[in-house]
C-alpha cells in the first residue's frame, strides 16, 4: 500500500502561487518598461499605451483616471454616445464615437497599422550616418538664453534639440551656410528689442520662428500659454505631445534654416539674403520637409525610430485636414486654415521620401524651382524626383487619408 506524503502548508501554497502566475501580467504590465512608443497593448481587456515617463518607455493606461471630466462627461469605453465621429481628448488619449452594431458607443480611437512607406523611412533613418563628433560650435553663433530660465529642463531639451538638428542637416548635406544666432526667452518684452522689427512683429503670437538667416528664436513662454496642455512645468512634460512640440519647434526652424542655405548655397549666393520671391514651393513641400525633418531630429536626440516620433505627431494632430488636398497647398506664401500645409505635408513628404528611397531629396527641390530657373513647380517637381507632378498629389492625398483614417 501506497503511503501518502502529508500535505505541507509550503506546498499549498506553492500550488496557489503556480495557478495564479500566468495572470500576472495583467497585474503588472502598468509602470512596465516597453520597446515602441505609442504600441498598444490590450491585456485582460485593459487597454494600455507605451509612452515616455520619467524619460523611459513605460507602459501606461490609454486613458487617464477621470477621462472626460474636462467635458463635463461621463465617457466609459463602451457606453452610449451622443453623435458619430465625436472626438475628446486630454493629452495623448483619445476617445471616439463610432458604430458598433447598429449603436453609438465610445471607444478608444484606433489608428492605421504601419505602412510599408513608415518601415521605409524607417529603414533608410536607420541607415543614416549621423556624424555626431562634427564641430557644433562652428554653426552656432551664439545661444542667447533669458536671464533666470537658463537650468529649467524645457531650455536645456531645446539646446539639445538644436544640437541634434545641426548633425542631422550635416549629414543631409544642407549644413548652415553661416553660424546661426540662437535666442531661447520666455517674456516677449525682455526678446522684443533683440529680434529683428519683421520677427518682433508677430513672434509673441507662436512658440517660435527663422528671421531669415539672421536669427532663430523659441519663445518657450507661449508653450506655457497656449492652452494646448493643462500642466506647464517648465522642468517636466505632461505627456510625449508637449515634449515633441516644444522641441520640435526648435529643430523645425532650423529645418527651415538648411532649406535657405541650400537655397543660397546653389544659387551661388554666399554673402546676402534670400529673395522670398525666388521661393516658388508648395507650401505643402515648404512645411512638410521641415516637419519630416523635425520628426528625423528629434528622434535622432531621444533614440527612437523615426515610426515612433512621426505616431506622436500623427496622434496628436488627428484627421482635421483630410477635407484639404494637397493641390489646395500649392500657393508658396499662403497658410491654410487650420495649417494644413503642417499636417499633409509631412505625410507628402514622407510618401515622397518612401518612394525616392532617399532621405536627402526633402532638401533637393530648393534649387530648381525659382526665378532663376524659370520652372513651373510641376517641371521642378519631375526634374528632381522623376515623378509626375499631378499623379502625386492625388496620390498623396490618398496616402493621408489613409494615414489619418
Amino acid at each position: 500500500m501506497l503511503k501518502r506524503s502529508p500535505v505541507t502548508l509550503a506546498a499549498i501554497l506553492a500550488l496557489a502561487f503556480s495557478l495564479f502566475l500566468p495572470l500576472a501580467p495583467a497585474w503588472s504590465i502598468a509602470g512596465s518598461r516597453c520597446s515602441t512608443l505609442e504600441a498598444i497593448k490590450i491585456v485582460a481587456k485593459k487597454h494600455y499605451t507605451c509612452r515616455t515617463v520619467d524619460g523611459v518607455k513605460t507602459w501606461t493606461p490609454t486613458l487617464p483616471p477621470n477621462f472626460g471630466k474636462m467635458y463635463n462627461n461621463n465617457i466609459q469605453v463602451g457606453t452610449p454616445c451622443p453623435r458619430l465621429g465625436n472626438l475628446y481628448w486630454e493629452g495623448m488619449a483619445r476617445v471616439e464615437c463610432v458604430l458598433v452594431k447598429g449603436k453609438l458607443v465610445y471607444q478608444i480611437k484606433k489608428y492605421p497599422k504601419m505602412s510599408k512607406e513608415v518601415k521605409k523611412v524607417d529603414s533608410l533613418f536607420k541607415k543614416l550616418a549621423v556624424i555626431d563628433d562634427i564641430d557644433l560650435e562652428k554653426y552656432k553663433e551664439v545661444i542667447v538664453v533669458e536671464p533666470g530660465y537658463e537650468k529649467i529642463l524645457w531650455t536645456k531639451d531645446s539646446i539639445g534639440g538644436i544640437d541634434s538638428a545641426i548633425k542631422l542637416l550635416y549629414s543631409l548635406g544642407a549644413e548652415p551656410i553661416r553660424p546661426i544666432p540662437f535666442l531661447i526667452f520666455w517674456n516677449f518684452n525682455y526678446a522684443k528689442p533683440k529680434l529683428p522689427s519683421y520677427c518682433a512683429a508677430w513672434a509673441n503670437a507662436g512658440g517660435g520662428g527663422v528671421c531669415g538667416t539672421e536669427l532663430i528664436f523659441v519663445n518657450l513662454g507661449w508653450f506655457a500659454r497656449s492652452g494646448n496642455h493643462y500642466k506647464n512645468d517648465p522642468n517636466s512634460y505632461q505627456d510625449d505631445t508637449q515634449r515633441l512640440l516644444l522641441i520640435g519647434n526648435m529643430q523645425h526652424e532650423v529645418g527651415h534654416y538648411g532649406q535657405t542655405s541650400e537655397f543660397l548655397r546653389l544659387q551661388g549666393i554666399t554673402n546676402g539674403e534670400l529673395n522670398p520671391d525666388q521661393d516658388l514651393r508648395p507650401a505643402w513641400l515648404r512645411e512638410g520637409a521641415v516637419e519630416f525633418f523635425k520628426m528625423l531630429a528629434y528622434a535622432h536626440q531621444f533614440k527612437l525610430q523615426y515610426s515612433e516620433a512621426r505616431n506622436i505627431w500623427i496622434h496628436n494632430n488627428g484627421n482635421r485636414c483630410t477635407s484639404i488636398s494637397l493641390k489646395d497647398l500649392l500657393e508658396p506664401k499662403t497658410y491654410q486654415e487650420h495649417l494644413c500645409e503642417y499636417n499633409n505635408g509631412l505625410l507628402a513628404v514622407e510618401l515622397l521620401v518612401a518612394k525616392t528611397g532617399d532621405l536627402e531629396s526633402i532638401f533637393r527641390m530648393d534649387s530648381q524651382i525659382g526665378e532663376n530657373s524659370g520652372m513651373t513647380q510641376a517641371q521642378a517637381f519631375e526634374s528632381v524626383f522623376g515623378l509626375d507632378f499631378e499623379s502625386f498629389l492625388k496620390e498623396g492625398d490618398k496616402y493621408i487619408r489613409q494615414e489619418t483614417a
